[in-house]
């Protein structure tokens, strides 16, 4: 729970948890899948029981801590009014199910308002927005070369080094938000979001707002200071805090999903869109 706590001690909007499923089905949260770094036990999770894992002291930075559910995680999130950005890791455990069991697993505690959820897998996304199409739900993507993955998502999380200004103008042509990881560098952050970028997720989420608000400074009648702009950080289970500021609002483009699509506006959040599908 460290980096959730960091997180809100920090004020920060939205906290980034990655969740995988142990031997027996339950969801933890957990980045990593085997335990040797963080325990030097040298396990995976997807073979051990949910209360093998849930007992495993794990030490980062100077930290030590027990591996929560990701139940116990949501719920304290919600405690501390802490939107998040939930990742389904795709692990040996993973099946056709998983995302049903995700959901249903969560429906027990109750999500905090505005979270959102993502994957590296397009058959998790894909099954993501074919189930709860009212979720906002992104495409996680590694190093890569040439036109993003087409798939009906809200946004992308594209490792740094690849973005380039050709495929955030793609994105957004497709009514799509693009965001960077891994960015900490105050140079690369100004160059992506000069180039467009909707966010930076970032290690330095506190210096990356001052460069956000800088960039709208420097166009104060550009995107950067489109109105609605919201701001959001992000943090690892045990790991330094890290951020996700928020260029724009998701106003700033159409909904992009097949079927009826409406535009919905919560108190204290961007406009985001839900989708229902079209009659038969």
């Amino acid at each position: 729970m460290a980096g959730l706590e960091a997180a809100a001690a920090l004020h920060a909007d939205r906290v980034e948890v990655d969740v995988q499923q142990t031997r027996d089905g339950t969801f933890v949260a957990s980045h990593d899948t085997n335990l040797l770094v963080l325990a030097g036990r040298d396990e995976d999770i997807p073979n051990m029981s949910t209360a093998a894992v849930t007992s495993t002291t794990v030490r980062m930075h100077g930290r030590a801590d027990t591996i929560p559910t990701m139940t116990a995680y949501v719920e304290h999130a919600r405690q501390l009014g802490m939107p998040l950005l939930i990742e389904l890791k795709v692990t040996a455990a993973t099946n056709g199910g998983s995302v049903r069991d995700l959901f249903a697993q969560l429906d027990r505690v109750g999500l905090p308002p505005g979270t959102w959820f993502h994957s590296l897998d397009p058959t998790v996304v894909h099954e993501m927005l074919e189930q709860h199409p009212e979720h906002r739900v992104g495409l996680t993507v590694g190093p890569h070369v040439g036109p993003l993955p087409e798939l009906p998502v809200d946004f992308y999380a594209v490792e740094q080094a690849s973005i380039t200004s050709a495929m955030i103008r793609r994105a957004h042509r497709d009514g799509r938000a693009v965001y960077a990881w891994t960015a900490n560098s105050d140079v690369r952050i100004r160059v992506l979001l000069r180039a467009g970028l909707d966010g930076v997720i970032t290690d330095r989420p506190v210096a990356a707002r001052r460069l956000v608000a800088g960039i709208a400074r420097e166009s104060p009648g550009g995107t950067g200071s489109a109105p609605g702009r919201a701001q959001a950080s992000l943090a690892r289970l045990l790991t330094k805090v890290r951020g996700l500021v928020i260029r724009r609002s998701t106003a700033a483009y159409p909904c992009r999903r097949r079927g009826t699509r409406t535009r919905t506006t919560h108190p204290g959040r961007s406009p985001s869109c839900t989708h229902r599908s079209s009659p038969a």
